[in-house]
């Protein structure tokens, strides 16, 4: 019969969103999150003047950079005040004295202090004949970095000789019953097909053992142990023991009682003795540090023969099959060294935008930290979406205290909360296959809070259809696709969450009235200007071509009548005077001035044309005064002479 508990109640409600996020567009907006440890609300404080391009570091050794390129030392110093009234801080003002464009923390191994924690630290070298060396960082300590990824070389510490000795030797199970010392190495260690116990001791006794597990080198409570997991059958019974390298972890329990961490040991079967010996593990070949912390040894029982020798940073030892190993650094108290990595700009992603950013942010005590860039300012871990991290830093300040820091963006309050009823995809004939090209159209039902604890209906929001609400406008810009994980991560489904776009329709009047009046220019200037221009030039030659004509004529006219009068001078001209002082005395050339001609593609007065043959030597306007000169040799001729200087030389016209 279920038991119905009727106290019990559950209430449910939307995980609503209350802000929303700016971008690094237009304009540039940084932000720095604080908040005291256990909270969950961040404060945020505006970072201006930060860059957004360039990479800026204030000293060296503060970053590192790749395929040979150097670290920018470039400065800076933008302040971070506070700006909102419950500021943990109020009185602190950091400094960003550092940036990075495109970024990530690397972590390294360097030498430490001789009073530094014991901390081995190797990098080996593994080559087969005919491929490529790879090469690896083992850590002793470390179960995920103890091995490298051949699984050829494991990396361990001794801590006195004897452990040395018992790692070149292969581990086994001593027992002594009545007196009788017995060993089984691992060969003896499985079972019999049919569960059955194996014999040990004198028969008298009337003991067995049978081997369940056999687990090595376990990190524990700070150290490494090794335990195996036996059934021992004695007279009075079957007891489960637990057998560790350490004899104060061993105890005994019934079978199927799980062991307690807390109990204190308990020997169930006094009558048998039992140590486990911990030897060499099961890898090929056995790196060992110690016990003297400048000292390193090889146990080598790759082709069946167990040889130890020692080894030298920089030396090649050949192994069996054409393998050889190299340690080509050693470090017994190496430290964790974290800086960042400037990845170059020929491996950079073109859209990561500032995904990989990272500002150094100074506290008053001189402390400074690499703060990497996060999307969106989370505050618990659960609310963090999937490709997103939540990783604050942690800086102390001069009161001893300690403070969370986030570098991120700024962020505004939406003018009602935004619930997310459910995100759907309209897809194409054939339905949604996981690829993103079968995918037509997707929707978010969006549900927004009316400020009294109530919901609106749920309202469509699609790519290209946006909603409009509150003076704001939302539309459909990212999704929570399918996801098939790896490694640590689970795979996912997706459609877990939707990332709206969320702008406003200020100013569009003005756009408009813009767009128009530049589309009006584009027309006049492409299609209607050229009309009035070509209409203009065809009316100016139509002009002058009327003008030229009784112009021509005059010309002519005048022409002759200076000829006449020249030849009237010259026959009648008094002794004392000159051709030249006959002709000017005689002629008015004034009403010449007058006459229109072409030149250069415009239309000139014969006094203008004079003009600028004075000032400048055209050599178009020489021609024409010289076609202007109708008398013949030996008769000079009035006219202006083209050069550097006007004159008025008489000429003989050519």
């Amino acid at each position: 019969m279920p038991i119905i508990e009727t106290r019990f109640e559950a209430l449910t409600t939307y995980a609503s969103q209350d802000w929303f996020y700016l971008k690094n567009d237009l304009n540039k907006s940084w932000a720095l999150y604080l908040r005291r440890p256990g909270e969950l609300r961040w404060i945020e404080r505006p970072i201006d003047g930060l860059p957004l391009y360039n990479d800026y570091v204030p000293v060296e050794g503060l970053a590192m950079a790749g395929d040979g390129a150097k670290v920018p030392i470039d400065p800076i110093d933008v302040p971070i005040p506070p700006v909102a009234k419950d500021d943990p801080l109020p009185a602190i003002t950091f400094h960003a004295t550092g940036y990075l464009r495109y970024a990530f923390e690397r972590t390294r191994l360097v030498k430490g202090a001789p009073d530094a924690p014991l901390n081995p630290a190797a990098r080996v070298q593994v080559q087969a004949e005919g491929r490529p060396a790879r090469d690896s960082q083992l850590l002793a300590f470390d179960d995920t970095r103890h091995t490298d990824e051949s699984g050829i070389v494991r990396f361990r510490w001794a801590a006195s000789p004897e452990a040395l000795a018992a790692m070149s030797q292969p581990s086994r199970l001593v027992f002594e019953v009545a007196g009788e010392m017995v060993e089984l190495a691992g060969d003896a260690w499985t079972p019999p097909a049919d569960g059955s116990f194996r014999a040990i001791g004198p028969a008298s006794a009337g003991v067995g053992v049978r081997v369940v597990a056999v687990q090595e080198d376990l990190k524990l409570n700070g150290g490494r142990v090794s335990v195996a997991i036996m059934d021992l059958q004695t007279p009075e019974g079957v007891v489960r023991r637990w057998v560790f390298d350490d004899p104060r972890l061993s105890r005994d329990m019934r079978p199927g009682q799980n062991p307690d961490p807390k109990a204190p040991p308990e020997n169930l079967a006094p009558t048998v003795k039992t140590r486990f010996v911990a030897g060499m593990v099961n890898t090929p070949v056995t790196l060992v540090a110690g016990p003297d912390p400048a000292q390193l040894t090889v146990i080598d029982g790759a082709d069946g023969v167990m040889r130890t020798r020692r080894a030298a940073v920089g030396e090649k030892l050949p192994l069996a099959q054409g393998i050889t190993i190299t340690v080509t650094e050693f470090m017994a108290r190496a430290i964790v060294e974290r800086r960042p990595f400037i990845v170059p700009n020929q491996q950079r992603m073109k859209d990561a935008r500032e995904r990989f950013a990272m500002a150094l942010v100074q506290a008053p005590t001189g402390e400074a930290a690499w703060l990497p860039w996060h999307e969106y300012a989370f505050e618990r871990p659960e609310d963090v979406l999937r490709g997103r991290d939540l990783n604050p830093t942690v800086m102390r300040m001069p009161d001893g205290s300690e403070i969370e820091m986030l570098f991120s963006r700024q962020r505004l309050a939406l003018p009602s909360p935004i619930a997310l009823e459910r995100f759907e995809i309209a897809a194409h004939d054939g339905g949604f296959t996981g690829e993103t090209s079968t995918i037509r159209d997707y929707v978010s039902l969006l549900r927004f809070g009316d400020g009294k604890g109530g919901w609106s209906e749920a309202q469509q929001v699609s790519v290209n259809a946006p909603v409009e609400h509150g003076d704001l406008w939302y539309f459909q810009a990212q999704w929570d696709p399918p996801d098939e994980g790896g490694g640590a991560v689970a795979p996912s489904l997706g459609l877990n969450y939707t990332v709206l776009g969320v702008g406003s329709r200020h100013g569009v009047v003005m756009q408009l009235v813009g767009c128009i009046i530049a589309v009006a220019g584009m027309l006049y200037a492409f299609y209607v200007k050229p009309v009035i221009k070509r209409r203009a030039l065809q009316r100016q030659k139509a002009e002058a071509t009327m003008r030229s004509k009784p112009a021509a004529a005059m010309v002519m006219l005048m022409a002759l009548l200076v000829g006449a009068v020249a030849d009237q001078a010259r026959a009648d001209g008094d002794a004392g005077m000159t051709p030249s002082d006959r002709f000017r005395t005689q002629l008015d050339l004034t009403p010449l001035e007058q006459c229109a001609v072409m030149s250069e593609g415009r239309i000139k007065s014969v006094g203008s044309l004079a003009a600028t043959c004075r000032t400048s030597p055209a050599p178009s306007a020489c021609r024409v005064m010289r076609r202007a000169c109708v008398s013949r040799p030996p008769s000079p001729c009035w006219t202006w002479r083209c050069g550097p200087r006007p004159t008025s030389t008489p000429m003989w016209c050519t």
